[in-house]
């Protein structure tokens, strides 16, 4: 029997879908869709898309092949300015939201480096350097973290025409002129020690989405739902099911 819940989450840039096997405990109380960017994961083979709004075009469709109706929704990271753009487009279906790891400006300010440094540096020969270093951002402590390595390979499998794109896609982008608009029940999630979307972004989107909550987890940097995930998955579990 399927259950009357959807959960859609959307993973972040140089990830995939498999980043979210911490949460199939979820399972228990939503059908959830684990949606797959082109470029990325087992889509590298495809051409990325060229916006954030084109990335939410491709959600909404894998998520129309699943259902028609309405669902919850979580983004991570690039996966979260995706979510925004989701939420914007198709309003009436999303039930409540969840915005992790993420912000309303993709040109981040708050991170390891500014786009257009990482752009202007990237090449052929390098752009897996360029990889590596932003995911061991994305931990607490990469060199000691025993989901650093898969996540490191997931990245790895994305061409350069993604890394660049990606990266263009999230520069050129801004939400926050549309964060009034959001009108969902929405949760604001971060790890209390991230180094890619600092606080300012999270107050940011708390302070200019009408109906919103913050919550923080310590000891965690970006990538909290494989860091802390039963802090995690019971904050999403609280706030999606209660």
């Amino acid at each position: 029997m399927s259950k009357k819940n959807y959960l859609v989450v959307i993973h972040g840039f140089l990830s995939g879908r498999d980043y979210w096997f911490k949460q199939d405990v979820l399972a228990d109380y939503a059908n959830i869709i684990k949606v797959q960017l082109p470029g990325y994961g087992n889509r590298s083979d495809e051409k990325v898309c060229a916006s954030i709004e084109e990335f939410a075009e491709s959600v909404i469709e894998q998520v129309n092949q699943e259902t028609n109706g309405k669902f919850d929704l979580i983004g991570h990271s690039m996966g979260g300015m995706i979510a925004q753009e989701v939420t914007r487009q198709i309003p009436d279906r999303i039930n409540k939201l969840i915005l992790y790891g993420t912000g309303p400006i993709g040109d981040v300010p708050s991170r390891f480096e500014r786009m257009s440094i990482s752009l202007a540096k990237a090449s052929k020969d390098n752009y897996l350097n360029g990889i590596s270093t932003a995911v061991a951002s994305w931990f607490m402590d990469y060199k000691n973290n025993i989901d650093f390595s898969d996540a490191e390979a997931l990245a790895h499998r994305a061409n350069f025409d993604a890394y660049i794109g990606g990266l263009k896609a999230m520069q050129k982008w801004n939400g926050v002129d549309n964060l009034k608009n959001i009108k969902q029940e929405t949760l604001i999630l971060y790890g209390e020690q991230d180094r890619t979307y600092d606080i300012s972004q999270q107050t940011l989107l708390n302070n200019n989405i009408p109906n919103s909550t913050i919550t923080g987890i310590p000891n965690s940097a970006h990538n909290t739902h494989l860091e802390k995930p039963n802090e995690f998955n019971q904050i999403v579990k609280a706030f999606l099911y209660h």
